[in-house]
């Protein structure tokens, strides 16, 4: 991901600190919060990759990272879900 551009990927809004999956998590969070994943929706890695332009591993380090924030819930063989979360 290059630093210097904050918002190129695919329409992913992308955190201005942190590396790798650090910033990738602070992104996918920033897309949750603001709506473009809405609650239910089942967040595929293959997706996440494309739209934020990094691999499969930095993906799946920032959902176990949002699944601890309470954002994400991974399923065994279903993968990740975003969280129903009210104020």
């Amino acid at each position: 991901m290059d630093s210097d551009d904050p918002g190129d990927a695919a329409g992913g809004a992308r955190a201005a600190h942190g590396n790798g999956y650090q910033r990738l998590r602070d992104a996918i969070r920033l897309d949750i919060v603001n709506g473009h994943f809405r609650p239910g929706v089942r967040l595929k890695i293959a997706e996440l990759c494309a739209r934020y332009g990094v691999s499969s591993i930095p993906v799946r380090e920032a959902l176990r990272n949002l699944e601890g924030e309470g954002l994400v819930v991974m399923m065994p063989n279903r993968g990740a879900t975003v969280r129903a979360v009210d104020a």
